[in-house]
C-alpha cells in the first residue's frame, strides 16, 4: 500500500496547466474565424469557375441563335 500511496502523491504533484475560460473562448473564436475564412475562399473559387462556364454557355447559345 505504501508504494501505491507514493505513486498517487507523485502523480498529483505533476500539475497540468489549466486553460482559463478566456483562453478557451479565444482559441475557439480564432479557429472559427480561420475555418470561416477558408470556407469563404473555397466558395469564391468554386463560384468563379461556375461563372466562367456559364458565360461560355451563354456565348455558345448566342452563336447558335444567330446561325
Amino acid at each position: 500500500m505504501a508504494s501505491s500511496e507514493g505513486l498517487i502523491r507523485r502523480s498529483s504533484s505533476v500539475r497540468v496547466p489549466q486553460l482559463t475560460e478566456r483562453v478557451l473562448v479565444t482559441t475557439i473564436l480564432l479557429l472559427f474565424l480561420l475555418l470561416h475564412g477558408l470556407a469563404g475562399v473555397m466558395l469564391k473559387s468554386t463560384n468563379a469557375g461556375d461563372t466562367a462556364a456559364s458565360a461560355q454557355d451563354i456565348r455558345d447559345m448566342d452563336l447558335r441563335l444567330h446561325d
